[in-house]
Order: C-alpha cells, then structure tokens, then sequence
C-alpha cells in the first residue's frame, strides 16, 4: 500500500507544470494555482484509496485529474489561456518563436506522457550553471531544448507586452487568393481625329453644296473626304463630314507630322491641336483631319454632245384645210432685244453684299439659301452644271448680240443646256458651292464670249 502511495504522489508530481515567476499584478493572486490544485485532489486521493484500494483508486484518480485540469485550461485566467494564448497580442517573429518554445515546454496531460519510475525534483533557480535534474541525479530537459528555469521572467513579461511594429499599409485591389492588382492598364488606342468626324444620311433632294452649307462647311471639303467622282447622291447612302475645311487622310508607313504639314502646306500645331493628339509620332493607320489643306479640283463635267439642230421642212399641203408647222430647235437669240434686265434674286432677305470693283468684278446679292434666282433675261442656256473656276453650281445665258449673263454658287439648278429661257423664269436657287463664305449669288454680265474673248462688266449697267 505504501509504495502504491508514493507511485501515486511521483504520478501527481509529474503533473504538476513548472513554476514561472511573473511580473507583480498589485498584489493580485490567481484564483487557481497548481499547487491549490494538487492540494484540492489529495483527500479525494486518501478517500478513493481507503475506500477502494489503492489499485483500483490510480484510474479514478487520474481521469479526475485529466477533467479539472481540462476544466482549469478553459477558465479566463487559467495557465494556458491566459498565461500564453491570452496575453499574445500580434507579437513580432523573434517574440512569437520566443513564446512558441514556452508553449512546447508545457506538461502534457498524464495520459499523453509514459508511465514514469521516478518523480520530477524541484527546478532550480534560473541563474544556475547545472542542468534541472530528478531527485535521482537524472537531467530532466535534455540537451538543445529550451529549460524553463533559465529564462528570465522579466524577459518573458517584457515580450508579451512589447508593441508590434505598424503593418505597412497596402492599398487594393487584391483578387480571392490575395493576388494585389496594381492600377496599371495597357493603352492600346492612339488619339486622332476619327472621333471628330460626323456622318451624313442622304435623303432625297439633298445636294452636295446643300449638304456643306448645313455643316458651316466647303462643298470641296465634303467631295474630298468622301472621295467624290460624280454629284449624283444615292439616297440612303453616308457621307462623311469633317468638322472644319480641309482634308482627312489616314497616315502611311513612315509618314511624320512634320511631312505632312508641309507636304500640304499647313501648321503642323494646327493638326496637332485639332486632332488633340498626344504625341508627335505618328501610328500608321492614324485618321488625321489636316485643316486648311486642298485637294485636286473636282474635274469639269464633259458637256453631252450638241445634236445638231434639226433642219425646218416647210410646211407640207394637206388635204383638209390648214396647214401643219414644225416648231424650230431652240438657238440663243442673234440680237438682244435691250431694255432693263430683271433683277436675278426673288425674295430671301436679299441685300447687295459686294458691289462690281477692280478685283471683283460681279455683283455679289446675299440671301436666304434655297431663295430663287431667275434669268436676267429672255435667251438660252449654253452651260448648267458644275465648273472648278470657284464659282461652284452654275448657269451661263446667252442673250444675243454678244450679251451673257451668269448665275454662281447655286445650290440647286432648274434648268439644263440648250433650254430656252424667258426672263424671270427660275434657273436655280442661292447656295454657296464654290469659294463662298455663305449663301449668295454672285451675277455677271459679259460682253463677249464668256472665259474665250469676252470682258465682263458692270451688271448695274444692265438692271
């Protein structure tokens, strides 16, 4: 019986965990201590020992150790909640590896550790040269562990409450796996004046002076950014519409900005501010508007062939009474009949804009666009259509005995060549086709073949 009692006293010793000195709470004590603990279970050991004997009490006793030592590990200040895991707050690497070899040291539950022979002696103080040792001279920490008695309490107190170091502060956006995605995004589109450019449907009775007037435009512009050949409009169709007068090209393999702008004589600042570009090196496929620029004049339309006029049969004897006439090829008049010709604008808020001078030498009535314009006087039209002399849509009149009229910048022309035409009958309506800062017709009276001999003169003359 009596070496039973003193198996069961080594057995407790051993659960017993070793002292730790600690930093002075104000004289505030733990509400359990192991020594309290081992104090609690002996006369529950003496009673169970007398009762049952000793044999039978070693189970009992240890598994009522097992269940208040788990029960004392779960309370807010026992020894490994509150000791190690409670008092960590976001230690540092050096004071984290620190506390994870105290933690190893801990005693194991006494299920978990080999029966041993012989109790643990009491630690010695830290301090001390000698390694612990049982009380039968055996070492109790074996070399290259860490032994409790050697660290300095102070040393422990102070990593617990030692500050961590501020975490460098990482803004986001980071992915599930905690991927940081940095902000960068690759450019891939090059600025140029494609973004500019606007787009037209034609609809019906739309015209290509028509269609530049609506956009504060040249007629030019319009024919060389669609790459024009005729000025017939297909309805239903687009055309494309730069926002000032010049020309819109896509840049080549090895063109630069510098060779550009001289190649059509313009500012190379003036492209790069109005396509907001934001590099001087130009991309091949680049679309640049290049304001002020000109392209090759719209070629002049070829005139259908004159049918020669058809010879006059005289009148053929029928039958029943009357006779039978053939009305004659329309031909411009030998003589003109003189007299005040009409004035050539009807209505529009018409007012003379430029009057006949040296280097003008026409007269220049602004109006409403679409306003009608009428034949000066009676004759026959030798020319209707388009002509690269600046003047745009036209009608030239002839009116005999060597007398022309003209009608430029026309939007629209009512009437075709060899049409015979009385006065103030309408040949067309006021544009700006041409070289023209808006709507107007500018009015010619020549005196002579018209661009082949003749002179042109004053039209006041004439009205």
């Amino acid at each position: 019986m009596r070496k039973a009692s003193v198996g069961l006293s080594r057995a407790l010793a051993r659960l017993r965990p070793p002292r730790i000195r600690r930093p002075s709470s104000g004289g505030r004590r733990s509400p359990i201590r192991p020594g309290r603990l081992a104090g609690a279970i002996r006369p529950v050991q003496r009673t169970v020992t007398a009762r049952f004997g000793v044999e039978a009490a070693i189970p009992a006793v240890v598994a009522l150790i097992i269940g208040l030592a788990s029960f004392v590990s779960w309370l807010p200040g026992g020894p490994a909640r509150g000791a190690v895991a409670g008092a960590i707050g976001g230690p540092t690497e050096a004071r984290s590896a620190l506390l994870t070899r105290i933690e190893r040291q801990a005693p194991e539950p006494l299920a978990a550790e080999p029966q041993a022979t012989e109790p643990r002696a009491t630690p010695r103080p830290a301090g001390e040269d000698e390694i612990a040792g049982d009380a039968d001279g055996a070492p109790s920490t074996k070399p290259g562990t860490l032994d409790l008695t050697r660290i300095d309490p102070d040393a422990i107190a102070a990593a617990r409450v030692m500050p961590s170091p501020a975490a460098p502060s990482v803004e986001g956006p980071f992915l599930a796996d905690g991927t940081l995605m940095k902000p960068i995004a690759v450019t891939t589109t090059v600025a140029d004046g494609k973004d500019l450019l606007r787009i037209h449907k034609i609809v019906d009775g739309d015209s290509i002076p028509a269609i530049a007037e609506r956009y504060n435009i040249s007629m030019m512009t319009v024919w060389w950014a669609n790459d024009l050949s005729s000025h017939n409009l297909l309805v239903g169709k687009t055309l494309t519409i730069p926002p000032v007068d010049g020309l819109v090209v896509t840049v080549e393999e090895g063109d630069t900005l510098a060779g550009l702008a001289s190649e059509h004589d313009v500012e190379a600042e003036r492209v790069h501010e109005v396509n907001g570009l934001e590099d001087p090196v130009l991309v091949a496929g680049q679309t640049l508007i290049l304001p002020g620029a000109a392209g090759d004049p719209i070629p002049e339309p070829t005139p259908p062939p004159t049918p020669p006029p058809a010879a006059v049969r005289a009148p053929t004897p029928v039958a029943a009474p009357g006779v039978t006439r053939v009305k004659p090829v329309p031909e411009a008049p030998a003589t003109y009949a003189g007299g005040a010709m009409v004035w050539p604008v009807v209505g529009g808020n018409q007012f003379v804009s430029r009057g006949y001078a040296g280097g003008h030498q026409g007269l220049d009535v602004a109006a409403d666009h679409g306003a009608r314009v009428v034949a000066a006087a009676g004759g026959t039209v030798i020319f209707a259509g388009w002509k690269s002399n600046g003047g745009g849509y036209q009608v030239w009149m002839a009116h005999g005995s060597g007398v022309f009229t003209t009608y430029n910048h026309l939007s629209a022309i009512s009437v075709g060549n060899g049409q015979s035409v009385g006065g103030g009958q309408q040949v067309g309506r006021i544009g700006a086709s041409g070289n023209s800062t808006g709507p107007h017709l500018h009015f010619e009276v020549w005196h002579g073949p018209i661009w082949s001999g003749g002179s042109r003169v004053n039209p006041l003359a004439h009205l």
